[in-house]
């Protein structure tokens, strides 16, 4: 029942936020306030599948963190 909570709520407040002509992304991040505040039980792979977003999207684009050296700039 928790995952079907979470479901609805980002769905119903991402179409709210399309509504308003702003982006969805808008509204699945108020969901997460939403639901942060009302204090629905956390699922233990929601942190483990927010984690796999970014590393997805960045590793093959290749914005992989190189360190670069704070002497000599980029010459």
């Amino acid at each position: 029942m928790t995952a079907a909570a979470y479901l609805l709520t980002v769905v119903l407040l991402g179409f709210a936020a399309a509504l308003l002509r702003l982006p969805p992304l808008v509204g699945y991040i108020a969901a997460g306030f939403v639901l942060g505040a009302t204090g629905v039980p956390e699922l233990p792979w929601v942190s483990t599948v927010g984690d796999l977003g970014p590393r997805s999207c960045c590793s093959p684009s290749g914005w992989i963190l190189i360190p670069v050296p704070c002497h000599g700039g980029w010459s």
